[in-house]
């Protein structure tokens, strides 16, 4: 009996403890509630501002840079030989050269 009578003792004095916690408790409740739900919205805040950036850069015709084009080196020409066409007849010697001219 006189372990009954301590054991209701001792929950009365724990109840009692527990009801002057009670107001702490409600708000560390509500600031570990406010906490979470300012972290929440900071998340969802990042993560709309990350999907705007992404979708802005992929729908605005953001192009990545392009390699630049690397052009043929121009081949130089090799001069082709024009073969003069000689016909009998028609050459002359360095002597009738200067007689087709005329006189001054």
């Amino acid at each position: 009996e006189f372990d009954a009578q301590e054991n209701i003792r001792l929950r009365q004095q724990i109840e009692q403890a527990n009801e002057g916690l009670a107001p702490y408790l409600t708000r560390r409740q509500l600031r570990r509630r406010h906490q979470t739900v300012k972290f929440v919205k900071t998340l969802g805040l990042v993560a709309t501002v990350a999907l705007l950036g992404y979708s802005w850069l992929t729908f605005n015709g953001h192009k990545p840079p392009v390699a630049p084009v690397k052009l043929a080196q121009p081949v130089a020409a090799k001069p082709q030989v024009v073969q003069p066409v000689v016909e009998m007849g028609t050459l002359k010697l360095s002597g009738e050269l200067m007689m087709d001219k005329p006189a001054k």
